[in-house]
């Protein structure tokens, strides 16, 4: 029926609708089976790019896991990787200590949800942080493609990682062991985060949410 649709509206109402079915169909899907989220993530990423002219650089942000592109974290990084091959560059982002927003699940099932900071402690010892803590830098970005060979019993060695996504229930829980190596071309490493800062809009100032 795409040219009926088509004659009684135009091919841009015609092509927003199909995306609009199509993620709620991905969103049918992953209800039933949280399992299947990095599969519609990466759908929607790669349909996205289908609308760009050839050769469109495209940042796309997600937590760790989902950007690596090692089949065992479970990512739509992993199904990007396959399909875009070396067009993919996945860039990992984690911090030592700092505050966070998240989606307070450290209650019981039963609680009332929301959103609220949480101050995580400086990372373990044996910790990937922990190690990146050790350059001295309060912030840089690391190419893991040419890291010295000093640093490769580091990054071809599984090593507990943070991963804060949307919700958190706890430090230990928002961890993953990651191979560096096998996940990510790059690094992005902050020592100490600093507190949200709500975005300045039209409807309200900017604030400094905590000290």
């Amino acid at each position: 029926n795409r040219r009926v649709y088509i004659a009684k509206s135009n091919w841009s109402e015609y092509t927003h609708a199909t995306e609009d079915i199509a993620a709620l169909v991905w969103a049918v899907r992953v209800i039933r089976d949280e399992r299947e989220r990095a599969a519609a993530m990466a759908d929607v990423a790669k349909r996205t790019l289908a609308t760009l002219p050839p050769d469109t650089k495209v940042a796309l942000f997600a937590h760790a896991t989902q950007v690596s592109r090692r089949p065992e974290d479970h990512g739509m990084g992993a199904l990007l990787a396959a399909d875009l091959k070396k067009q993919y560059l996945p860039i990992g982002m984690t911090f030592y200590q700092g505050w966070i927003r998240a989606w307070d699940f450290t209650k019981d099932p039963g609680a009332e949800r929301g959103t609220k900071l949480f101050r995580l402690a400086p990372a373990e010892p044996g910790t990937l942080e922990s190690l990146l803590a050790g350059a001295g830098a309060s912030m840089f970005y690391a190419d893991v493609r040419k890291a010295p060979p000093s640093l490769a019993p580091w990054f071809s060695a599984p090593l507990p990682m943070r991963s804060v996504g949307a919700a958190f229930e706890s430090d230990r829980r928002a961890r993953t062991r990651t191979v560096v190596k096998d996940a990510f071309d790059g690094l992005v490493f902050v020592k100490k985060l600093t507190t949200v800062r709500v975005t300045e809009t039209g409807k309200r100032p900017a604030q400094r949410e905590w000290d």
